[in-house]
């Protein structure tokens, strides 16, 4: 047994109980950024330049809506940090249970989830910078591509997770308990 895995299973009920909690609360102030517009709220603003929308979803909100997005992007730094620190938690930890490959894998996205993170960054502060009446034009397609790469990093790591533990469930002896 890895003598750091109670070590990691203790951080990763703490990111998950914080993240939980800063979830919660971006849920709760997303609830004030759903329009026409945007009705996926903060999602909808994170990929507005698919569809050419980011001028009318900050035309739709009050500026009352464009200070809940500013909380709720500036709240997201913080958990940028906590779900992939989760995330890269629970595949170190899903590592020692995968052979070969798959555990070269796992290992290569516990790194790669703070791309993630990076991504996400990014796109906060192009949303930003936009909520602030900067050019749109300018900040949009900076914005979603981060959110897509973000999205699409986080997608990938989840799955294979969860085809980790689906694949490879955990040894059933008292040493892998604690």
């Amino acid at each position: 047994m890895n003598p750091n895995r109670p070590l990691l299973k203790t951080l990763l009920r703490l990111t998950l109980a914080l993240g939980g909690v800063v979830f919660a609360a971006l849920g709760l102030i997303d609830q004030g950024l759903r329009t026409a517009a945007a009705p996926q709220g903060i999602v909808s603003f994170e990929l507005c330049a698919y569809g050419s929308r980011c001028g009318a979803i900050l035309h739709a909100w009050s500026p009352h809506a464009r200070d809940l997005a500013l909380l709720s992007l500036g709240i997201d730094y913080l958990f940028m940090l906590l779900y992939p620190g989760a995330i890269c938690l629970a595949l170190l930890l899903a590592r020692a249970r995968t052979p070969g490959r798959a555990r070269a894998v796992t290992g290569m996205l516990a790194g790669l989830i703070w791309l993630a993170a990076l991504a996400d960054a990014t796109e906060n502060f192009s949303l930003i910078q936009m909520t602030l009446a900067a050019d749109v034009r300018v900040w949009a397609w900076p914005a979603t591509v981060a959110a897509t790469v973000k999205f699409a990093v986080f997608g990938v790591a989840l799955a294979w997770l969860a085809a980790v533990y689906w694949r490879y469930p955990a040894p059933n002896h008292a040493l892998d308990a604690a």
